[in-house]
Parts: C-alpha cells; sequence; structure tokens
C-alpha cells in the first residue's frame, strides 16, 4: 500500500507546520442545520478552504448501520477527499457510532482506514476462556511510528467536533487556538490518576499512566501522579491542563477546572458512549470546558484503549492532536472516538504570555416569563473564555448572595433567585480568564413589580379551520388586559402577542389547517404593565370535528334535531346521544349517516340536552357538539 511506503520513508521526526488547513475535510450533515454551522465556523477559523467542506445528508442519530454507512457517509466522504487530505473532521450532527451485526463500534475508527468492503457478518467479540473471539478489530498501521502522518491512499486520521450542544462543538477550535498561543509549563498543572495496581492485567496499563504522569513532570509541568486504589476526589484538581486517569465506568469524577487548552482521557470502557448527553465522561468533560478528548463507545478490552504515556508522549514534543491520539492507539477499527480540532499542536509554536484583561463585551439581564418579579436571568459575553462570578445585594456594601460559574466559557447566563419585587440590586461582576487576568464591573438592575396571578383555565371549543379559546376574567383590580401568544407545533418559538381588552374573556382564532397542532399562551397585564405567569395550551386541530349548526325544531311528532354535515369522507356516521340533564345521563338514540334525526319520544313540558357524536369507520369518537337544549312545548 501506498501508505506503508510513505510511513516507510520517514524514519526521524519531521518539522510540522501546524493550522494546514488545506489537508482537512470537514464532513457536515446538511440535515441538521448546527452541523453546518460548527463545519463552516471551523473552517473559517482553520483557513480550510470552502471546497474542503464535505456536505452530506445521513442519519441524525447517534449512530447509523452498516448500509447506511457505506451509502451515505463513506462514498461522498471518499469522493470529496481529494489527494492532500490527511485528516478527516466529523462534526456535530453525524453519527459517531457504527452498528455491525449488533454491536457497536466507533465510525470514525472504520473511516481512517476506509474499506468499502465492510462485512455486515463480522462476530461481535466475547469471552472464551482466558482470551477473545470474534471480531476485535485490526492492527493501526500508525502505532507508534514516531513520525508525522502523511496519509496516502484512502487513510485518514479522523477526529470530531462535537458535544453535548453545537456551541460547545465551535467552541473546541477556539479553546484549541488560545492554547497554541498560551500555554507554557507554568500555565495549568498535570494530573494522572493511576491505582497503584502491582501485578494482573492492568498492570500494564496502570504502568502507562505512571510513565505519562513522568513524561509532563518532565517537561516541566506541575504534576499529580496520583497511586490510591480511589479516583482523586472531588474539586481536588484546580487548573488541570493534562489528565489520564481511570476507573469509574460511565460516569464523570468531577474533580476538575480545565484550563483552556486542556487535553484528557479517561480510561473507561464506556466513556464515550454518549457524547451528546448522559453521564459519560467524555460528554461531562466537554460539558465543564475540556479542549480534547476521547474515549471508547463500546467495551474496547484495556489491550486496545490509546495509551497513556504514548499519548503524551507525542502530544507534548510536536505532534498534533490527532497524530498523538493515534500514534497511541494499538487497535484499528475499533471502539475510540477522539473529540477535538485535529490540528490542535500545544507544544508546536512560539509561545507568549496572555496579559489582556477580558472585556465584557454584553451585559443583558432578562425577567424570568413565570416569575419576574422574583427571579432574572443575567445573560453575560466576554470577549475570551472566563469563569464569572456575581455578587448581588440591596447595598453596594452588602453583597449578600453570589453565584459562581467555574467552566470558563465566552458565554455564561447565571439564575438569580429569592428577587424582591419592585426592588433595586446592585451587582458585581468578576471575570477571570484562563491565565489569571481579571475584569470587574458593576452594574444596577430593578425587579418587576409585583406580578398578577395567571388564568387558571382555558377552555376550547373546535371546528373546522377554526379555534374557540374561553376564559374566565381575571378579578384583579388594576387590569389592564391581556396578551395572547400563538404558534405551530412545529415552530420554535411564539410569535408576537395578539393584545386583548379588559373586557376579553374569548378570542376566535380562524383561518387554521385541519391535522394541525397549534399552542397558546395566555397571560394578564396589569396597569404597570407586569405579567402573569403563563397559561399555555396545546389545541390539536383533527380533520374529523364536531358539527356545526347544530338546531331543533319543534314538529306535530316531536322534536326534529338537524347538523351540518363534516366535509370528510374518514367520517361514517354520527351517534345522537339525549339526557334529562345537562351533565351527565346521555344515552344512545341511534346512529345515522343523514344530517337529521327525529325524536318522537319525547314528552310535554320536559327538557331534553342532545349531542351528535361524529364517528369514523372504527367506531371512533372524532368530535361531539353540544349539548343542544330543548324545551317541549306543554300543550
Amino acid at each position: 500500500m501506498l501508505f506503508k511506503i510513505v510511513l516507510g520513508m520517514l524514519l526521524v521526526p519531521a518539522l510540522f507546520l501546524a493550522g494546514e488547513g488545506s489537508k482537512v475535510l470537514v464532513v457536515v450533515n446538511e440535515n441538521v442545520k448546527e452541523s453546518v454551522e460548527v463545519g463552516v465556523y471551523y473552517a473559517k477559523k482553520r483557513n480550510i478552504p470552502e471546497g474542503n467542506i464535505c456536505r452530506i445528508k445521513c442519519s441524525v442519530t447517534d449512530g447509523t448501520d452498516i448500509s447506511n454507512y457505506k451509502k451515505q457517509i463513506l462514498e461522498p466522504v471518499l469522493k470529496a477527499a481529494r489527494n492532500g487530505i490527511q485528516y478527516i473532521v466529523m462534526t456535530y450532527g453525524t453519527p459517531y457510532m457504527l452498528s455491525i451485526n449488533g454491536a457497536n463500534y466507533s465510525l470514525d475508527a472504520f473511516l481512517c482506514f476506509p474499506n468499502e468492503n465492510i462485512s455486515s457478518s463480522i462476530s461481535p467479540a466475547k469471552s472464551a476462556g482466558l482470551g477473545l473471539s470474534g471480531y476485535t478489530g485490526e492492527p493501526s498501521q500508525y502505532y507508534n511510528k514516531s513520525f508525522h502522518f502523511q496519509g496516502g491512499g484512502r487513510n485518514f486520521l479522523v477526529t470530531r467536533l462535537d458535544g453535548p450542544t453545537a456551541d460547545i462543538a465551535k467552541e473546541l477550535v477556539d479553546r484549541a487556538l488560545y492554547g497554541e498561543q498560551f500555554i507554557t509549563t507554568k500555565y495549568g498543572k498535570g494530573v494522572f490518576d493511576a491505582r497503584g495496581i502491582k501485578s494482573g492485567g492492568y498492570y500494564p496499563a496502570d504502568q502507562d499512566i505512571i510513565e505519562a504522569g513522568n513524561i509532563v513532570k518532565g517537561k516541566g509541568y506541575e504534576t499529580l501522579i496520583d497511586l490510591n486504589p480511589g479516583e482523586v476526589s472531588d474539586k481536588s484538581c484546580p487548573d488541570t491542563l493534562w489528565y489520564f486517569g481511570w476507573y469509574s465506568y460511565n460516569n464523570y469524577n468531577d474533580a476538575f477546572t480545565w484550563k483552556v487548552g486542556a487535553v484528557g482521557i479517561h480510561f473507561d470502557s464506556a466513556s464515550a458512549i454518549g457524547i451528546r448527553g448522559g453521564q459519560c465522561w467524555v460528554s461531562q468533560a466537554l460539558l465543564r470546558g475540556i479542549t480534547a478528548t476521547g474515549g471508547a463507545v463500546s467495551e474496547p478490552y484495556a489491550d486496545n484503549y490509546t495509551r497513556a504515556n504514548l499519548f503524551f508522549k507525542y502530544l507534548l514534543d510536536g505532534y498534533n492532536f490527532a497524530e498523538a491520539c493515534y500514534l497511541a492507539t494499538p487497535t484499528a477499527k475499533w471502539m475510540m472516538c477522539f473529540v477535538g480540532d485535529p490540528l490542535y499542536s500545544p507544544s508546536f509554536s512560539e509561545k507568549k504570555t496572555d496579559t489582556n484583561k477580558p472585556s465584557i463585551v454584553n451585559l443583558e439581564f432578562q425577567k424570568n416569563d413565570n416569575n419576574p418579579d422574583k427571579e432574572a436571568e443575567l445573560f453575560v459575553t466576554a470577549d475570551k473564555f472566563v469563569s464569572v462570578k456575581i455578587e448581588y445585594g440591596k447595598d453596594k456594601n452588602d453583597y449578600s448572595k453570589s453565584v459562581k460559574l467555574e467552566v470558563k466559557k465566552i458565554k455564561h447566563n447565571l439564575d438569580l433567585r429569592e428577587l424582591k419585587p419592585a426592588t433595586n440590586y446592585f451587582f458585581r461582576l468578576t471575570c477571570v480568564d484562563s491565565s489569571g487576568n481579571v475584569q470587574i464591573q458593576e452594574v444596577e438592575y430593578k425587579t418587576a413589580a409585583s406580578v398578577p396571578p395567571a388564568i387558571e383555565y382555558i377552555n376550547v371549543e373546535k371546528h373546522s379551520g377554526e379555534i374557540i379559546l374561553t376564559w374566565e376574567k381575571s378579578s384583579i383590580e388594576d387590569l389592564a388586559g391581556y396578551k395572547l401568544f400563538k404558534m405551530e407545533m412545529s415552530e420554535k418559538s411564539y410569535g408576537s402577542p395578539i393584545e386583548l381588552p379588559v373586557d376579553s374573556v374569548s378570542y376566535t382564532d380562524k383561518g387554521l389547517i385541519n391535522e394541525k397542532t397549534y399552542a397558546y399562551c395566555l397571560r394578564v397585564v396589569n396597569k404597570d404593565g407586569a405579567l402573569s405567569p403563563k397559561t399555555e395550551i396545546y389545541v390539536a386541530l383533527s380533520e374529523l370535528l364536531p358539527v356545526t349548526n347544530l338546531k331543533a325544531e319543534q314538529k306535530s311528532y316531536g322534536v326534529k334535531i338537524s347538523w351540518s354535515a363534516v366535509p370528510s369522507r374518514k367520517v361514517a356516521n354520527y351517534e345522537i346521544v339525549r339526557s334529562l340533564k345537562v351533565k351527565s345521563g346521555y344515552k344512545k338514540l341511534r346512529n345515522t349517516t343523514e344530517t337529521s334525526l327525529a325524536d318522537i319520544n319525547v314528552k310535554k313540558g320536559s327538557t331534553y340536552y342532545y349531542k351528535v357524536i361524529t364517528k369514523d369507520k372504527n367506531g371512533a369518537e372524532r368530535g361531539v357538539s353540544g349539548p343542544l337544549e330543548v324545551k317541549v312545548d306543554a300543550k
């Protein structure tokens, strides 16, 4: 293979120019808007040509099967990966797990060394005596080769920009760019959480973690090498920059405050089982601000996991993140999935010290919709990654309450609780960037006046293309009116409110489309302009609706009930029921396909209540009209 020939020619480390965007293919899923946004953002930040963005249409789920993988992902990627492409970046919204014969594997691991003839009948690995039977991956051709990756043929290094949110995926490149500029041996610390194993099958992996710690320490970083059997304790590792440790299955040990640029991998069989959510290590580390990480999407077995010592040997010796990952991973087409900018090279570029204070570019208070007089949300946007602490009180000399967010982000939102209505508060905001630069800003905010109580209940009446809402009038003395918000359920947010006057107790919404669902939100407004909490209702406007124009006529033989037909072929018949009470006691008179019924069994001087029920061919009730009150003449 060309790949083997190229590797054989490069026997010593070569100078690698970080940030060579022309070597990167970015794969985005056009079925997910955020996937495209992440890919375009990354391409702009790394100067990747527009032609290097591969737009595919594939599953929006975390995993895909082998048939869809080949057709929707592998074929278009190989077509787009022209000569010179060495790295593939999968983005938020593309599958990261590949299902073959009931077992899950890392999709990215298969894409590294593509094989269009992957068999769907490979047997999942399982224990067999002292070893394993079935498929357990393939030996990696790039494992521990000690030179920079040059690609060739259909061989690539694959990482992904992904995580619990699209914004987190975008942040990964910004964090990497900051790390490339400002990481020095004094910038952050190494944490290596071994277990002090003396012998047995896990002994080599534990020794790798210890050796990795010594490599980092030898580079001049302050380093903790923990040999206790348990994990390092909660919140005990501030300013963590480099990490490798184990073991807590499908769980994140919240012991770390990550520096911007931090890289860490946790030795855990389910560490990447759900990178877009859940409790797995990779997902939670990304939520807390790690810059690059990796893990297993399913049981990898210890011998196949990325080796700690090799990973940090290469990462801190001029190799980029993608190279370090695959140089340290012995098995290809298996379980490991790596999340981060493949070009991230924290040890390559010339370093400088960041001495610039962060700037607060936006500071905005937003009242809580349900409790605008007692709760608020503070949105803070800085020009770099910062942690945020907000102190507040009713006096500048008494900041009695505080909220702190340790995760360094550009955009923060903080919930403020237990505020008092119509009260002026003083806030002191402290932002600290990853290099220790501090910015402090003070601001004032006044809460809303006391809010009116919400409407308790909204009644609904449905007709073809029409919804009628009714409610009891608000009893507050300073009532100024109502605001009614509406949206189709396919929309993401309510539109502009409909202003309703003080005496309103109903609203008729016309021109609607049958078979759609509509959401309504009604809020009371007082004379101070304060809004009540929301009263929401969701209305499914079925095609089969209650009959209209229900009326009664007294005849010589009794009572004639009539109505207008529902214009739908799905209507099978109408069922007419009658009672002497308005709310209960209804009994069936008969079913009919006509639009009228003669009731001859009535008594003079009695009052009857009628309902007409629309029925479909399955006998299901699809709409009720009534009750219609009829007083039979006594004569």
